[in-house]
């Protein structure tokens, strides 16, 4: 497979039962890309140095196709060829650790998760609220929506603070996060945020008082501090790799809306200590913290079986389904690859 069509990687070392010594091979996972024919997505799988020549995975979108390359090639390293085995790439004796497929990492899952669920976590405190009125584009019909701040508290993991930010309605939550040094500063970047956001026109939506004053903020006049996050994991700034659409329904509110899960390409962190792989869920998940691995592979099936993993196979007061209507069901990367 050329360099620049490789999306992610995993080197490996190799016995050959008749050769002497071990050599390299490197899992290879290719950007996706649609058929001849348009009706399906295909993703290009190798094993340099070992099989070049892999049939390749095909999926009803990028993110099915890559799903399946990343299922095809684990599950190759499980049962490889009789005569053949795989190790991980180290020096000795780290050498001869088997490698049949690289689970993703326990700790490393459970870092990232208890992260995850920490920037949202649904049992936040309300600390203030206050009612206004919205008037969405083309509608003459003004509804009462609420606007709270929340406690703000600790992310261990990132070293900093976090105050939750909701617009609450009858049809459904829009929630973000304001962070700081510490809880202080947090809540002052989400009262800045607050009066940012509202001292200028929204696309398609007013905002008033109750008394039919439009709702400008308090301090008009403040900017909003930004938090520092690493710019490769922000949307805009990576190139999207993978999309699918789906609708969401939520406890208590039969109406669907459109999430869109984006991946984007792997990328090594400075020290090329671990590499990660950006995410976004869009109307669903404001904060995306990119995909950790090892290597660009473990990021890219990290990133690829996160949206399964947190929300799917959780009971979290939501359900998921195709743009048809048809009930969207998990994809396991454990699952056995069809024949």
């Amino acid at each position: 497979m050329e360099k620049e069509q490789v999306l992610a990687e995993r080197r490996l070392r190799m016995e050959r039962d008749g050769v002497a010594g071990l050599q390299d091979v490197a899992l290879q996972i290719g950007l996706p890309q649609r058929s001849k024919g348009g009706d399906e997505a295909v993703c290009a799988i190798a094993i340099a140095g070992l099989e070049e020549d892999m049939p390749p995975a095909r999926g009803r979108d990028f993110l099915d196709a890559l799903v399946k390359a990343a299922r095809t090639l684990r599950q190759y390293c499980r049962t490889p060829p009789e005569g053949i085995r795989l190790f991980y790439l180290g020096d000795p004796p780290d050498d001869r650790d088997p490698y049949e497929g690289g689970s993703l990492d326990s700790g490393l899952l459970a870092d990232h998760e208890k992260q995850f669920e920490d920037v949202h976590r649904r049992g936040w405190e309300l600390l203030v609220e206050r009612k206004i009125l919205m008037q969405e584009g083309g509608s003459d019909e003004r509804r009462e929506v609420v606007l709270q701040v929340g406690h703000p508290y600790w992310l261990s993991e990132l070293q900093a603070a976090t105050c939750p930010i909701v617009l609450s309605s009858g049809s459904g939550h829009e929630i973000e996060h304001r962070y700081g040094r510490d809880p202080f500063a947090a809540l002052c970047r989400a009262v800045r945020a607050i009066n940012d956001r509202f001292k200028r026109p929204q696309r398609g939506r007013f905002f008033f008082w109750p008394d039919g004053e439009p709702y400008l903020g308090d301090h008009s006049y403040d900017t909003p501090l930004p938090f520092k996050r690493d710019p490769r994991e922000m949307p805009g700034n990576w190139q999207v790799i993978a999309e699918r659409s789906l609708l969401m329904e939520r406890d208590g509110d039969p109406t669907r809306r459109q999430i869109t899960i984006r991946i984007g390409r792997p990328y090594w962190c400075e020290k090329r200590e671990e590499s990660h792989c950006p995410m976004q869920i869009e109307g669903l998940s404001p904060y995306m913290p990119a995909a950790p691995g090892d290597d660009s592979f473990a990021a890219l099936i990290y990133a690829l079986d996160f949206f399964n993993m947190i929300y799917v196979r959780r009971n979290m007061g939501m359900r998921f389904f195709w743009p048809d209507g048809t009930p969207y069901d998990s994809e396991p990367l454990d699952r056995q690859p069809a024949k």
